[in-house]
Parts: structure tokens; C-alpha cells; sequence
């Protein structure tokens, strides 16, 4: 999965998909949400992500800032659902002013 680009000076909200994958379960914890660059150089990666994940029914919502322009990030999301499961999506997000 990936993301249209974001400009280091946007604040957006990347939203990793699980309702196909539910079949009737829900998502009862957000284990983790990371960021980590895959093309290019920032030091800083961890500070995009911007307070807490939170669900939206079948959808995992992480609201992202900052980023360095030029540079590749993917961010990968792992949830528990209430019958066990452990589901992860990710997101590619190039970073790019516009």
C-alpha cells in the first residue's frame, strides 16, 4: 500500500485498512504504529508520528508530520484482534515539497 507524497510541513492522517480482514471480529488493541525510512537519510524518524493511533471501526488512524523532503518512509501498523489474530498493514510515504 502507499501514500500520495506529503510535504514536510503537512500534518496528515495515514489510515491503515483492516475491515476485509475483521470476519466479524474487531480490533481490540493497537500494538504498535513505527515509522522508518527505506530511501534517504532522517535522523529524526520517530518524531513524525504525532500522538497515538486510535480506531475508527475497521481502520487504524496515525496522524503524521514532518518528514525530510526527498525521503522514502514506510509506516507499518499491528493490531490484536478480539479473536487473537495479529494483523499488520503498511504504508509507503514519500516525502516531497511541493
Amino acid at each position: 500500500m502507499s501514500a500520495d507524497s506529503k510535504d514536510p510541513d503537512e500534518t496528515i492522517t495515514l489510515t491503515f485498512p483492516y475491515a476485509e480482514e475483521l470476519d466479524g471480529a474487531t480490533i481490540n488493541a493497537v500494538d504498535y504504529v513505527t515509522m522508518a525510512v527505506i530511501n534517504g537519510v532522517d535522523a529524526s524518524v520517530a518524531t513524525m508520528l504525532n500522538g497515538a493511533a486510535t480506531v475508527d471501526g475497521g481502520n487504524v488512524l496515525q496522524s503524521v508530520r514532518n518528514g525530510v523532503h526527498g525521503v522514502d518512509y514506510k509506516s507499518r501498523c499491528r493490531v490484536t484482534t478480539s479473536d487473537g489474530r495479529k494483523l499488520v498493514r503498511a504504508i509507503d510515504l514519500p516525502v516531497r515539497s511541493r
